[in-house]
């Protein structure tokens, strides 16, 4: 069972998570800061699994984002791998090619294109450029 799953940048930022049990805020916060140093700090060509604390936790990087979930034991890290790889090409085909940039802004950076940064009122809390109207793709992620 997947325990949780954050999204952060190459600078460390936290850009996205998503919890799947109870958790303290505090205990929240200490498990990101310790999980994103650990990350950050392998080398490219590392394996993207490692074993921390009782879970397992498999990463995968796409652009400047690091996409990373935390497993149980028991839990295959190539399904997890898998459902990594699913979840951003749900949001590239929402989004568009997302990654993330020093700026706080999202763009399109697979062919190299900029688009304008989100207007503020379009931007959610996560940082990511979501329009106004409602898209049916986005109602399974969560």
């Amino acid at each position: 069972m997947m325990r949780f799953m954050l999204l952060f940048s190459r600078q460390g930022k936290l850009r996205l998570q998503k919890w799947y049990t109870a958790t303290a805020e505090r205990d929240k916060k200490k498990m990101v800061r310790e999980l994103m140093q650990i990350v950050l700090a392998r080398k490219p060509k590392m394996c993207s699994f490692l074993e921390w604390r009782d879970l397992k936790i498999v990463y995968k990087r796409y652009a400047s984002l690091y996409f990373c979930c935390a497993v149980e034991e028991q839990d295959n890290e190539l399904i997890t791998l898998e459902v990594i790889h699913r979840f951003v090409e749900l949001l590239d085909k929402y989004f568009g090619s997302v990654s993330h940039t020093s700026e706080d802004v999202c763009h399109c950076s697979r062919c190299g294109a900029d688009t304008d940064p989100p207007d503020q009122s379009t931007t959610d809390t996560a940082g990511w450029g979501v329009d106004s109207s409602y898209h049916p793709a986005v109602d399974g992620l969560f």
